[in-house]
């Protein structure tokens, strides 16, 4: 058995005695040769056969010659080629080092030198072959940079850029190439240059902001993260440069806001606070100074305890809603007694974060609500009465879906015409599933989710009711116990609604009582939910299987599974088999 690692050999050689005796050798060694006596053979042998290394002789007499092989070989593929010639002339070594650098050996130096010069020619290509594959990595990478990339030495010549680069700035690759990066920057004083290089060489990295020019004169304010990296031996600076020109947008507006945020601070009719972090008290609202006044208290430069509370506290009193906003560094508040105010006030402490996400400062309102007690209770009491209310809504929607479904029953006895009835059937069915999830959902906690397994199993049942000779088919059920919300509960009780219809109706034609059975199996495997539906009917028209005649029922599951975002398949398996897939 050959090897994996064997490799094939071309050798190109007009000679036979010298070809054969050179394929003695490399057959010795464990390597598989395959011979050319010309160019074109050579060329021909390429193009069938995978090659892993060519020895080429210079001389191959009539027809093209070598070297001239070897550049036609090299233009479609990457295979190393190691020159054989009895010349050593300057010339003939100058004209194959222009082609390839694999190697230049002279005829007749021996086993050991030639079987030397491929093993270095093979090192030397999977070097070269790690060398394309880092760089295509690297331009890979580079070009998937969501941010613009630059490259570029000490004195500032630009050495590579990213497509993005490119397209923020409006130059060509070929035109950065010739550029330098006072061509791009705006103008900005010399001190300011000396001390971003100084940082950089330093620390080895900094950002900071400035103004890049576009081709077209403009300025585009960005942020630069300059890092200082080897290349080659050689120190060369990395940058990334992101457009900021939404984020100063947004700063102007953040900055108007907290302006218009400051002439209303004063308005607020509440005691009103605003505080570092640490609990240190900044400013402080009219509201709060008229209080306070009365006892003639300071406030500013002391922890917000100490006012509002004892001042022989240490710490925040328990239950402060400062500390959990500490943690969640969203808005929170809590109900507590105010020593200062002698009342029972209702406390928010309100994050705000500087333009890089970071806590700081924090607006602390105390709002009066002893005369709210009352109201609560009373708001309590109405909240009471509307869940109430809720629920007989529930009820009577259920109620109208009953009379609804009511109706159609005595619609459906009183004619004989048979179409007639079974539109009418399929109509009580599916009114039959909304009304079983109106009823699971009345027993719900919230309204929202119900049980699948309790809910399907209610739809099978009330099938069973609706389909003659129901009782003689043999039902399978194996339907997991999960919660589900309202809103993928409708579509599914609609969907196994519609293809057990199908099966009742269809599957079991001309088929023995005793024969008949349908599987019903529901499973979930973390957030995905199978469903799978199997009779071991007639089967379905392959007509229908190939989409070219769907019945209204399939065109509504199919509908359906699409607004689950959800797969479905059906097949002729000893029967029907149907498969739905969705997500939670």
């Amino acid at each position: 058995m050959e090897s994996l690692d064997t490799k094939t050999i071309l050798l190109v050689e007009d000679e036979a005695i010298i070809a054969l005796t050179q394929t003695k050798i490399l057959e010795k060694h464990g390597y598989i040769v395959l011979t050319a006596s010309s160019g074109q053979t050579a060329i021909d042998q390429v193009h069938k056969n995978k090659i892993d290394l060519i020895l080429m002789d210079i001389d191959l007499g009539s027809g093209i010659d070598g070297t001239d092989t070897a550049q036609i070989i090299l233009k479609k593929y990457n295979i190393p080629i190691i020159f054989l010639t009895s010349h050593s002339e300057k010339d003939y070594v100058e004209k194959v080092k222009k082609i390839t650098k694999y190697g230049y050996v002279i005829k007749n130096s021996g086993e050991f030198v030639l079987l030397t010069s491929i093993d270095m020619a093979f090192e030397l290509f999977a070097s070269h072959n790690k060398i394309i594959e880092s760089e295509t990595k690297y331009k890979s990478i580079v070009e998937n940079i969501n941010d613009a990339f630059i490259i570029h030495d000490f004195k500032g010549k630009i050495l590579d850029v990213n497509t993005n680069e490119c397209t923020l700035l409006g130059y060509t690759y070929d035109e950065f190439k010739n550029m330098t990066l006072a061509d791009i920057n705006s103008e900005i004083s010399v001190n300011l240059i000396e001390n971003r290089m100084k940082t950089l060489l330093e620390e080895g990295k900094i950002i900071f902001e400035n103004f890049d020019k576009h081709k077209d004169g403009s300025l585009i304010p960005v942020e630069v993260s300059a890092k200082v990296v080897s290349f080659k031996n050689n120190g060369i600076i990395q940058s990334f440069i992101r457009d900021i020109s939404e984020r100063k947008r947004h700063e102007e507006i953040i900055n108007k806001q907290l302006q218009d945020l400051n002439s209303i601070f004063n308005g607020i009719p509440h005691p009103t606070i605003v505080m570092n972090p640490d609990h240190t008290i900044l400013s402080a609202n009219k509201a709060l100074k008229i209080k306070l006044e009365k006892d003639n208290m300071p406030y500013e430069g002391r922890k917000c305890w100490e006012i509002f509370h004892s001042e022989d506290s240490s710490s925040p009193p328990e239950g402060c809603p400062f500390e959990q906003m500490l943690c969640s560094e969203s808005i929170e508040s809590a109900d507590m007694i105010m020593e200062a105010f002698g009342g029972y006030y209702m406390v928010s402490c309100t994050p705000l974060f500087d333009i890089n996400g970071k806590l700081e400062k924090v607006l602390h309102i105390a709002t009066d609500i002893t005369d709210r007690e009352n109201m609560y209770n009373h708001i309590k009491s109405l909240l009471a009465e509307k869940d109430i209310l809720l629920t007989e809504i529930h009820h009577r929607v259920k109620n109208n879906i009953s009379n609804i479904e009511g109706l159609l029953s005595l619609q459906y006895n009183s004619t004989e015409n048979v179409v007639i009835q079974a539109a009418l059937q399929d109509a009580i069915s599916r009114i039959q599933s909304m009304r079983i999830l109106y009823e699971k959902l009345l027993i719900s906690k919230d309204f929202q989710d119900v049980s699948i397994k309790s809910y399907i199993e209610s739809i099978i049942d009330a099938l069973f009711q609706v389909f003659p000779n129901s009782e003689n088919i043999i039902f399978d059920r194996n339907i997991a116990d999960f919660l589900i919300n309202v809103r993928k509960a409708v579509p599914i009780g609609i969907i196994i609604n519609e293809l057990l219809t199908n099966i009742y109706k269809y599957a079991f034609i001309n088929r023995p009582d005793s024969n008949r059975s349908i599987k019903v199996n529901i499973l979930r495997t973390n957030n995905t939910v199978e469903i799978t539906i199997l009779d071991n009917g007639i089967g379905i028209d392959e007509r229908i299987i190939e989409n070219k005649s769907p019945g209204f029922g399939l065109t509504i599951v199919k509908m359906l599974v699409e607004q689950l975002k959800g797969t479905y398949s059906i097949v002729n398996e000893n029967g029907t088999k149907s498969v739905i897939q969705f997500e939670l």
